[in-house]
């Protein structure tokens, strides 16, 4: 039965026999010899904030049930570490209890901003990224106007911004702030995981903007650095990037590598759900040319995967890739049966300008130019562009535009039809002077 005045190292105990672990069974799983686990049951040493951690684990409950309030007799670098863990576990409530309760105590003005800092990952991960960026874009312009000295910090809070650009679908802010980020690289002792992780995001970005052969370095770097350290989900990201890339190049037969290396490591790693993403992106751009019944079945394969993880948006994009591999075919009824299927989905999500729901008004209006419903699909086309134009997704804008000039065309409205084929042209200049 539990004491009302049960220490720590009594809770661990009771935790462990309620388990039926011994001693020697907590130690391995957790990483200590017996000896230690003994000396923290008897209360003799506080663990640190990582064993902690791995001892709620090896528990499977949460590390404040573990710990109560005995957060207050660690030292405060260990709650400092303590908050960085529960940020890691995603559980933002619990680390900002913990951050009010050490931004009353006598801290360093590194400690102070380190805190600050966390305070917004909890924003981030409560979905408030505005609120996020009210914490930081004061703090980063307030640091770099006095020449503040830590760069390693100054490029941990920019690339934190782009974080809360990128899920608000602001790509040029984001990738502002990641190129900012990785300016202060130059001035690490080594490039380490923040450096790759902030690589990384630069090459996401810029590939994402339709600036390919700009982003391959940045991603290659980081996908070198990631095989170096042997972090198999980061480096399966990366190549799985560098696949999408090459892709956007025309390269096909290397992007295909890319993919295949990256689905090895996702099975490797049991996560069905990424391995999923790579074959939607092999199966729509790449299977689709020599075998689109595979490919379609493919795609079948992941949106029931996508139905599994919750992710209706995954959905309603496998089923517009399904469709455009239908019309490309000339399988046209059977085209418009998965549009509406995946437009039925569309309002039971937040997709209001979204990847998901430009690709879904592309594809519709290819449907009405096939179709020969040109006022439709001219439409559809100018939707999709302006979504695109929106998230930043400079290539994808363009390839909508292409469709409502074809349109204009077919309509004989050829003024508007060079006029919006001169903001292709524009579209395409400016990512030339990227």
């Amino acid at each position: 039965m539990m004491s009302m005045n049960e220490t720590l190292g009594q809770r661990i105990r009771r935790f462990r026999k309620e388990r039926n672990l011994s001693q020697t069974d907590l130690g391995n799983l957790v990483g200590v010899t017996i000896s230690w686990i003994s000396t923290i049951e008897q209360d003799r040493a506080m663990p640190s904030a990582d064993l902690l951690n791995k001892i709620a684990d090896a528990f499977l409950i949460p590390l404040k049930e573990l710990l109560q309030d005995e957060d207050k007799n660690m030292e405060l670098h260990a709650r400092i570490k303590l908050v960085e863990l529960l940020i890691e576990k995603n559980q933002p409530a619990e680390a900002e209890e913990l951050i009010i309760k050490l931004q009353q105590e006598v801290l360093s003005e590194y400690d102070k901003l380190r805190l600050t800092v966390f305070l917004a990952d909890c924003r981030y991960q409560q979905e408030r990224f505005q609120d996020a960026l009210a914490i930081l874009q004061p703090m980063i312009v307030s640091l770099e106007s006095s020449n503040f000295h830590d760069a390693y910090l100054l490029a941990w809070i920019r690339n934190k911004i782009g974080n809360n650009y990128t899920e608000l679908q602001e790509t040029e802010e984001a990738l502002y702030n990641y190129k900012r980020a990785f300016d202060y690289i130059n001035r690490f002792i080594e490039f380490d995981h923040l450096a790759a992780y902030i690589s990384f995001n630069v090459g996401l970005t810029l590939r994402r903007k339709g600036c390919i052969r700009e982003s391959l370095p940045y991603i290659e770097k980081a996908g070198s650095y990631y095989e170096k350290v042997n972090d198999i989900r980061k480096l399966a990201d990366a190549l799985y990037v560098l696949g999408i890339a090459y892709k956007n190049t025309d390269d096909f037969q290397r992007a295909s590598e890319f993919f295949d290396q990256a689905k090895t490591l996702y099975q490797t790693l049991n996560n069905n759900s990424l391995f999923s993403r790579v074959q939607v992106t092999m199966a729509a751009s790449i299977t689709y040319k020599e075998n689109p019944t595979q490919a379609i079945q493919d795609l079948i394969h992941c949106a029931e995967q996508f139905e599994l993880d919750k992710y209706p948006a995954g959905v309603v994009f496998v089923y517009a890739k399904i469709a455009e591999i239908l019309l490309l075919t000339d399988r046209i009824e059977e085209a418009s049966e998965y549009l509406n299927k995946a437009q039925n989905m569309a309002p039971s999500i937040e997709m209001s300008t979204t990847l998901e729901l430009g690709e879904l008004y592309a594809v519709f209006a290819k449907y009405h130019y096939k179709i020969q419903n040109y006022i439709q699909a001219h439409e559809l086309a100018i939707k999709s562009s302006n979504i695109f134009a929106i998230i930043g997704f400079v290539r994808d804008q363009a390839a909508a535009l292409q469709i409502a000039v074809d349109s204009c065309r077919m309509t004989g409205n050829l003024e508007e039809a060079l006029d919006l084929q001169s903001k292709r042209s524009d579209l395409f200049e400016s990512l030339a002077r990227e």
